[in-house]
């Protein structure tokens, strides 16, 4: 607003009359040869940022998405890994309690990287959710460490316990690769573009905004000044647009949904670990004749 109140003022001198306006041999005299220098070089650096930006943005896409994707793996395999008929209550808990730890693990991980911390509320809401207790939660409030990161430990514990050190090994790995996406996202938050750049940048900016509001005052269609305050417009929201950008987690419009995410995720995960496949599928004698079909059909 500022550089529109001094574009605005300026076209009220030269175009009212109350001061005439530079001519090009004057002192005062702007040539936009020179002003192209710098607004090519705020071009530039505006690019370049806008860039980065979009591929971080695209890059913290796939890596969430490989987040929320991980706890089907890890459904898949609970239920590849824990089928044991003879010890169904035990084994049928202990697939509950590695799903909901590794649901558990996201919630507070997103949780933290939206605030950089977890706080008392937001473990309420797991417990609102029934996928904390109210003793697990007591536990977590006095720990002082990263809580998304101890949760997946007790993930792990129930798989070395339910089925051993070797069968678990692919839930380790489905672990492991979960951790290793959430580090990469933290590493990736805690490093945005260096201030300096950034500030370089605006300094550029308004400079320019300056010499096109003292330039384009100096035209005497209105026309100029509808084109110096859309060019601000436009050059002010890319800025703004590829900040949101660059750290996705919160409340903006181009955040990711990932409340949506998790809740539709849950859900499914919940529902895939309990289903029962038809005993019909176990029946060896349904496939006798699954190869002699599959001739004749090949052969018409």
């Amino acid at each position: 607003w500022a550089v529109v109140a001094f574009h605005l003022f300026f076209c009220l001198l030269f175009r009212g009359g109350l001061v005439e306006k530079p001519g090009e041999n004057d002192r005062f005299f702007l040539p936009w040869k020179l002003l192209g220098t710098l607004t090519g070089l705020h071009t530039f650096f505006l690019i370049f940022y806008t860039n980065h930006c979009f591929k971080r943005y695209y890059e913290l896409y796939d890596l969430t998405r490989s987040i929320v994707t991980g706890l089907l793996e890890m459904t898949q395999e609970l239920r590849i890994r824990l089928p044991n008929p003879e010890r169904r209550a035990i084994i049928t808990g202990a697939r509950r309690s590695a799903l909901r730890f590794c649901v558990i693990n996201v919630y507070l991980f997103f949780f933290w990287i939206s605030g950089h911390k977890t706080t008392d509320a937001e473990l309420d809401i797991l417990v609102t959710h029934g996928l904390v207790s109210r003793v697990e939660r007591d536990w977590l409030k006095n720990y002082e460490g990263q809580k998304h990161s101890v949760v997946l430990d007790w993930t792990l514990e129930i798989a070395r316990v339910a089925v051993g050190s070797n069968q678990a090994r692919p839930l380790f790995k489905i672990i492991c690769d979960l951790r290793t996406h959430q580090t990469y996202i933290e590493d990736m938050l805690s490093m945005p573009v260096p201030f300096q750049y950034f500030h370089l940048m605006n300094l550029m900016m308004f400079l320019s905004f300056i010499g096109w509001a003292y330039g384009m005052a100096m035209y005497d269609s209105w026309i100029a000044t509808f084109i110096f305050m859309a060019s601000t417009v436009i050059f002010l929201g890319m800025r703004e647009l590829s900040g949101c950008l660059s750290d996705p987690f919160g409340e903006d419009a181009v955040d990711f949904p990932v409340s949506v995410w998790l809740l539709d995720t849950w859900r499914e995960c919940d529902l895939f670990l309990e289903v029962e496949c038809p005993e019909i599928w176990y029946d060896p004698r349904n496939f006798e004749d699954a190869p002699l079909v599959w001739q004749k059909r090949a052969a018409h």
